[in-house]
């Protein structure tokens, strides 16, 4: 599993934020989520690792399809699934940002696409085209991103989001803080 199968403080940001918003709660401040009602959605994590997030949305009633190019990985999520009575819910599957072919082929019934600590330098590319490819030109399905900022070689990635149409936004809480960060410099813009 290695570094993927570790619990990374933005997939706890992220499940915290699902929950809050599957409990019908909002963020404070300015922010209004602009997510689905999460009970009987579809929903696909992206590089799942060890599907925390994909938990979240399932205890919130959603069905996840949590994907990940490691299947020790999808092992382990199955695993947690069975453990936390998400089975029914919590689906498994190997998809490779590089390789589109390894993409899902329906992209329609999705209402949400979720992912966490998953855009680096080396990366962040073939990420951007792994969520374009999920979410059509035009779709109104939303993609939401915990990530940590390291430095500045993910500016890439969000540079080719914003070139494929897509609308990039910050959840800050009162403070200016990142929702689930602890300080206004703990999350890029």
């Amino acid at each position: 599993g290695g570094l993927g199968a570790h619990v990374w403080d933005a997939a706890i940001a992220l499940s915290a934020f699902v929950t809050c918003v599957g409990e019908g709660q909002r963020t404070s401040g300015e922010t209004q989520c602009r997510l689905p009602e999460l009970r009987g959605a579809q929903c696909l994590e992206l590089g799942a690792g060890s599907g925390l997030v994909g938990m979240a949305l399932g205890m919130q009633g959603a069905r996840v399809m949590c994907t990940d190019g490691d299947p020790a990985l999808l092992e382990l999520i199955e695993t947690n699934a069975a453990a936390n009575g998400l089975s029914s819910r919590v689906r498994t599957r190997v998809i490779d940002w590089a390789d589109p072919a390894t993409y899902l082929s329906i992209t329609e019934d999705l209402q949400l696409v979720a992912a966490a600590d998953t855009i680096y330098k080396k990366t962040g590319l073939a990420f951007a085209a792994a969520i374009a490819a999920h979410i059509p030109r035009g779709s109104a399905t939303p993609a939401i991103i915990a990530y940590q900022h390291r430095d500045d070689g993910t500016m890439p990635f969000f540079l080719e989001m914003m070139k494929q149409g897509f609308l990039l936004e910050r959840f800050c809480d009162t403070a200016g803080s990142a929702i689930g960060s602890s300080s206004p410099d703990d999350y890029a813009d």
